[in-house]
């Protein structure tokens, strides 16, 4: 009996499940490339196109993305800043709740969702299991939209 394969459209699944630990800069390049490819390709099927037409007008938007993967990484870094304080108690100013929440709602729902995960921190008060979730899903359906209307489904 034939194994179940979540990704099939992945064929060297060696590049992309690899362990974080990148051996040198043209095996990242390599990874990017190949997945920036599939994601092309899979967008390209979606369009029920070969060459994927609206992918133009979504490459378009790379800045967006860009912008939202910094504001994640910057939030995460904040999240980890803040529990590290917690831990230490040296006396230093802690980041306050609404920052958190602030930065969750601005963009960096994933790196506050990680940040709350890896670092377990904020994940006994109420307010955070409830608002960040949300903030995942309003940025799920405002990106899920915008690429929706890009590609002319409404």
């Amino acid at each position: 009996m034939k194994e179940w394969d979540p990704f099939p459209f992945i064929l060297n699944k060696t590049i992309v499940f690899r362990s974080v630990g990148v051996v040198n800069e043209k095996m990242l390049a390599a990874d990017v490339f190949f997945l920036h490819l599939h994601f092309r390709t899979a967008c390209g099927i979606m369009c029920g196109r070969k060459g994927g037409g609206e992918m133009e007008s979504i490459a378009k938007l790379w800045w967006l993305f860009a912008a939202l993967g910094a504001m994640n990484l910057i939030t995460f870094a904040v999240y980890a800043y803040d529990k590290h304080i917690a831990q230490s108690r040296k006396g230093k100013r802690r980041v306050p709740e609404r920052t958190l929440l602030l930065l969750s709602f601005l963009g960096g729902c994933i790196g506050a969702a990680l940040g709350m995960v890896l670092c377990r921190h904020k994940t006994k008060h109420a307010k955070f299991l409830i608002l960040v979730p949300l903030s995942v899903i309003l940025w799920a359906c405002a990106l899920g939209a915008l690429i929706a209307h890009l590609l002319g489904a409404f």
